[in-house]
């Protein structure tokens, strides 16, 4: 079997995919839903589990950017059949490279612990009955992880001030648009994202947008107040240039 990805629009005000346009796309054909949390902020998951439900369709989640987001209070990764995470260098927390995979699911753990450790159903054998790689994490990358998860609270905490700086500095720059918050959301902050204002057309106008008017800011959870309002005057700056050149 060669899966063929079908792409969708997206929601402007979340930036996260569009229930409504997954339902454009299902046909006979469609087996399985992927719905990416985009910048810390879960996806409708509401409604992207009706429309699995009805269609018997499977959800895998990508929660590489939303780790320890909630829906609903409950974890992203955790509201499908699979999540995936990263632990990418410029992920939330890192453990230099790998990820993570959940599920509830008996037969997809094991397929899973088969694929990572060369098809082998048992470690330390040398019996390959399946197809795999190679794609264990080292010691050295389980320690990273664990001290990262020791400090996620605190990084966190940062992040969410540093946004609420970024909105205090930005909140008169009508260019300038943040992501919408859903309430049932309890997201966390990867980049820090906003929209400007552009006229775009195309296949999917709304992620057309995002593509040519989205900007990520600065984002470390280590930037200071005025390293935040250097960025914000930076931005002033050029939109107070734009309306003089007009």
């Amino acid at each position: 079997m060669q899966p063929k990805p079908v792409f969708c629009d997206v929601d402007l005000k979340t930036f996260n995919i569009d229930p409504k346009e997954i339902l454009k796309k299902i046909t006979k054909k469609t087996k399985v839903i992927m719905p990416v949390h985009l910048y810390g902020q879960p996806a409708d998951m509401d409604q992207i589990s009706k429309i699995a439900k009805k269609y018997k369709l499977f959800v895998v989640e990508d929660s590489a950017e939303s780790v320890g987001a909630t829906f609903n209070g409950k974890y992203a990764g955790t509201l499908g059949d699979i999540g995936v995470f990263s632990f990418y260098a410029n992920k939330i927390m890192t453990t230099s490279e790998g990820g993570l995979i959940l599920t509830n699911n008996d037969d997809y753990a094991e397929r899973c612990v088969i694929l990572k450790n060369h098809g082998r159903v048992k470690p330390g054998t040398f019996i390959h009955p399946h197809v795999g790689f190679n794609f264990k994490f080292t010691d050295l990358q389980a320690a990273i992880g664990l001290a990262q998860f020791k400090k996620f609270p605190r990084m966190m905490k940062e992040k969410e001030k540093v946004m609420r700086w970024y909105k205090a500095g930005l909140k008169e720059v009508k260019e300038v648009e943040f992501p919408w918050i859903d309430s049932r959301c309890n997201p966390v902050i990867w980049f820090i994202n906003i929209l400007v204002k552009a006229l775009t057309k195309g296949k999917f106008p709304n992620a057309d947008r995002l593509y040519h008017a989205g900007v990520s800011l600065p984002s470390s959870s280590s930037m200071t107040k005025e390293e935040v309002d250097y960025v914000c005057q930076g931005i002033k700056t050029f939109f107070a240039s734009r309306k003089r050149s007009l």
